[in-house]
């Protein structure tokens, strides 16, 4: 089973935990990947944000990818059924590559970007955004 590692964006971590874990941090050599991750982390951290650890040979169910979007279940499922978001079958659930969660995810935000540029500029030429052909386009993104 999947371990997913989370610290969510309302749990307060102690700043003397993280002032530790910094000086552990500042041990490890100056191009460590691993000093690189960690400290991005604690950045996460210190800042509030929510973070999450998910080994990426990993296969995750849909109630974890929807817990790392931050949608519901059935929302994620909607999304496997349309072939939004690849899946294979495990007996009667699903399954869902990491890899195919991240480039999901990517797409996504690229899509996201794209819709805001299309409606700032529709804004500048005072005209509609996007029609039924632009959207079908963005699943393209």
């Amino acid at each position: 089973m999947l371990n997913i590692s989370t610290i969510r964006q309302d749990v307060v971590v102690a700043a003397d935990e993280v002032k530790q874990l910094t000086h552990a941090v500042e041990e490890l050599p100056e191009h460590s990947p691993l000093r690189d991750f960690v400290s991005g982390l604690l950045d996460a951290v210190s800042r509030g944000a929510g973070v999450s650890l998910v080994e990426q040979d990993k296969e995750l169910s849909p109630n974890e990818v929807a817990s790392l979007l931050q949608v519901s279940r059935p929302h994620v499922m909607k999304m496997i059924h349309a072939g939004v978001l690849s899946a294979h079958p495990v007996g009667k659930h699903y399954r869902i590559m990491f890899s195919d969660f991240r480039d999901f995810a990517d797409r996504r935000d690229r899509a996201s970007k794209h819709v805001a540029e299309v409606i700032a500029a529709a804004d500048k030429r005072n005209v509609a955004a996007l029609d039924d052909e632009a959207m079908t386009n963005l699943r393209q993104l």
